[in-house]
């Protein structure tokens, strides 16, 4: 499984400053008084959101390590994720801290590219075997939660009306028990998009 983050970059444009004169008369000649001058500076804070470094604060029966790419990957091979004697899956679960800044309204949208943990060689489920291992997502963000079970959507999202900065908490879940899984590499990449909306 493959954690994916996806975001709108937040830049600042600082223009040159400006000088306005505040007096008409300029250096009053023989008074050895002159007149003032104010410099107006003015920045622009464009809207947008910046995501910081994840770590994981859970990692129960799954190993999370940083990806090149800056998103997150999630081992759940090894011999605790299937139980050697009778095939059914054990459970799992995540916890990611993820660090976000928007300055302004925005939303954030989390989606299962596959749906579900799916047999990637897409063999088919034989007799009482299966191919596909659902999980479920929850988000948790300035005041806000949502989330969804791949056995019923792929995607949530919500929506923030102002601007926010902290740490969001995003939970991945892997039930265990059911029917056993087909052998086979099963995976899917979860994307987490954050961006203005204003």
């Amino acid at each position: 499984m493959r954690i994916a983050l996806l975001l709108a970059t937040l830049t600042i444009a600082l223009p040159s400053a400006t000088f306005a004169q505040t007096s008409s008369a300029g250096v009053l000649s023989g008074e050895g008084t002159a007149g003032a001058r104010d410099l107006v500076v003015e920045g622009t804070a464009p809207p947008g959101c910046v995501i910081g470094s994840p770590s994981a604060t859970e990692q129960d029966n799954a190993r999370v390590t940083v990806a090149q790419s800056g998103g997150l990957d999630v081992a759940l091979g090894g011999p605790g994720f299937i139980n050697p004697l009778t095939g059914v899956p054990n459970p799992a679960a995540i916890r990611i801290a993820l660090p976000i800044t928007c300055n302004t309204a925005h939303r954030i949208q989390i989606e299962s590219r596959n749906g579900g943990l799916v047999n990637e060689a897409g063999s088919s489920p034989t007799g009482a075997l299966r191919n596909r291992l659902d999980f479920s997502v929850s988000l948790e963000w300035a005041g806000t939660s949502a989330g969804f079970d791949t056995s019923t959507a792929r995607t949530v999202q919500t929506l923030v009306g102002n601007a926010a900065t902290g740490t969001a908490q995003i939970g991945i879940r892997i039930p265990g028990g059911g029917t056993p899984l087909v052998a086979g590499i099963y995976n899917d990449t979860v994307t987490i998009r954050v961006e203005a909306t204003s």
